[in-house]
């Protein structure tokens, strides 16, 4: 009976150190999974890290963008309201040229009258 009892016992024993071994397998190959995984999360941390970046850059450089733009329009708006102006001070002088060219014809053609009226009564 003490033999078979040291069979038994014998037979747990392997099993049980097989068991381990393979929990021992499986646990090298998790660990070895979990470095995999803490990589690949690094390197995608990485790129993330470099997303971001890059993203706030170009958010800094739209701002800029619309800084400049906000100005470009406000010089506009400026340029048009001068042009403006100066197109309603130039037509004034136009038209006030063109009422003192007015008038001085009909004083030419005034004198011409009275030279004419002059010179036929001499």
């Amino acid at each position: 009976m003490l033999a078979l009892l040291c069979f038994q016992v014998g037979q747990v024993t392997e099993q049980y150190e097989a068991a381990a071994a393979n929990l021992r397998a499986d646990l090298a190959a998790e660990q070895q999974r979990c470095a995999s995984l803490s990589s690949q999360i690094a390197v995608r941390d990485g790129r993330l890290a470099e997303a971001e970046a890059m993203l706030l850059r170009t958010e800094a450089a739209l701002q800029s963008t619309k800084e400049m733009l906000a100005v470009a329009e406000a010089a506009a708006l400026k340029a048009a309201s001068e042009a403006e102006a100066e197109e309603r001070r130039l037509r004034i002088e136009l038209t006030d040229a063109v009422a003192v060219r007015r008038k001085a014809e009909a004083r030419i053609a005034d004198l011409e009258k009275e030279v004419g009226a002059a010179c036929g009564t001499q």
